[in-house]
């Protein structure tokens, strides 16, 4: 690991150590056995969880599958807090939970941020078994001398041992960002820097800076460790820019076969200019603006990247306002994914209308269900917007296409 990786790794005690090497008992045996779920499919040697179980007095003496059981009790001490997967007591909620909560009180404080998502190409298949057994040196669990096998690359991912192994290997990557990242910084609490679950990582960031770090820190470590970003996976959503966009500004700095430029105008492509700068976006702003003056309300870019702030007394035009942006930002990232997909440029203009029609009508329908097509109209009905007449939905001018 270049001594690069592994630097600070924290290391099981000696007595987790005694325990893993200790000799294994028909005890444990028994109890990994009982553990295991019913009904589920049988393994590689054809025979399932309920067939051991039936006959364990049989068996029980002549198995040694209780390593994962082992294991499994110290992961929690070497595999940070933030990292959920196959750790006892820690779940995948626990991330959607976080992550939830940080957009949520970001916005409210008027905090930037951006998340950055990766994905690991074929995570489990492209672990490096010498890159595993350093790792596990790193994390100072001890191994002995076995018979000769032979060894590659991957970990079978219905073993129950793959679950924790990956999860060791993964963690130099995530040891090393959170030492050298910023990471984002909430009232109350130590900065915010990576929440994963096995290969799914998020990275919270609110500098270049950081988006540079990242992107030398994973390209080293697949030097090292053999693994590979996924970058048409991969995504990122900065601040309340609604739509996950890995723009070509961060993956020409980890893919070199693609260029910094903006795939319509061949500018620099960098959030801010995907989302804003782009000449494509003209006339969908332009449309944007007008319905915000004739709103009376202000139309800039700190009111579409950062979001539409209201007052109580304001709440219902806020609430349009801030649906509204939303549906555009959603219109720049499909525009964007269908060109990327070959299936022809649209205008992002024309896209957003037909998106926000489209809204507004299944609302409309939802409310006529309900017998209260007041409630819709005291809601979406602004006379620069829609009005229902003789129980049908209308579009004003600046929803035409």
């Amino acid at each position: 690991m270049g001594g690069w990786f592994g630097d600070g790794l924290p290391q099981v005690s000696d007595e987790d150590n005694k325990k893993l090497e200790a000799p294994l008992t028909l005890a444990e045996l028994g109890s990994a056995v009982g553990s295991l779920k019913p009904g589920r499919a049988p393994g590689i040697d054809g025979l399932s969880a309920d067939f051991y179980k039936a006959f364990w007095d049989v068996l029980g003496p002549d198995l040694l599958e209780v390593l994962a059981s082992r294991l499994r009790a110290v992961m929690a001490s070497v595999i940070h807090v933030d990292q959920t997967y196959c750790v006892p007591s820690r779940l995948i909620g626990d991330n959607i939970t976080l992550i939830r909560d940080v957009l949520e009180v970001s916005g409210s404080l008027g905090i930037n941020l951006g998340l950055i998502s990766i994905d690991q190409e074929k995570a489990f298949d492209r672990v490096e078994h010498q890159y595993l057994w350093q790792t596990m040196t790193a994390f100072w669990v001890n191994g002995g001398l076995s018979a000769p096998f032979s060894v590659g690359r991957g970990l079978r991912q219905v073993c129950s041992l793959s679950g924790m192994l990956y999860s060791l290997s993964i963690e130099p990557l995530l040891h090393r960002l959170r030492a050298d990242l910023q990471g984002v910084l909430l009232p109350g609490t130590q900065p915010l820097k990576v929440s994963a679950y096995a290969d799914d990582i998020i990275v919270f960031i609110n500098s270049q800076r950081d988006v540079e770090v990242l992107a030398d820190t994973v390209q080293v470590f697949g030097q090292v460790s053999s693994s590979r970003v996924n970058w048409s996976k991969s995504s990122t959503g900065l601040g309340l820019l609604h739509g996950a966009i890995a723009v070509n500004a961060f993956v020409c700095r980890v893919n070199r076969a693609v260029g910094e430029g903006c795939p319509f105008c061949g500018e620099r492509e960098t959030v801010f200019h995907c989302f804003w700068e782009c000449g494509r976006l003209k006339h969908m702003l332009e449309l944007l603006r007008g319905l915000f003056t004739s709103l009376g309300a202000e139309f800039n870019a700190q009111v579409f990247v950062g979001g539409v702030r209201y007052s109580s007394r304001s709440r219902r035009r806020g609430r349009l306002l801030s649906f509204l942006v939303g549906q555009d930002k959603m219109a720049v990232y499909v525009s964007r994914r269908r060109m990327f997909q070959d299936q022809g440029e649209i205008s992002p203009r024309a896209l957003m209308v037909r998106m926000v029609q489209a809204r507004l009508r299944l609302e409309f329908g939802l409310y006529r269900i309900n017998g209260d097509q007041e409630g819709f109209e005291e809601r979406w009905g602004f006379r620069e917007v829609c009005s229902v007449r003789d129980g049908e939905l209308f579009f004003y001018a600046f929803l035409s296409l």
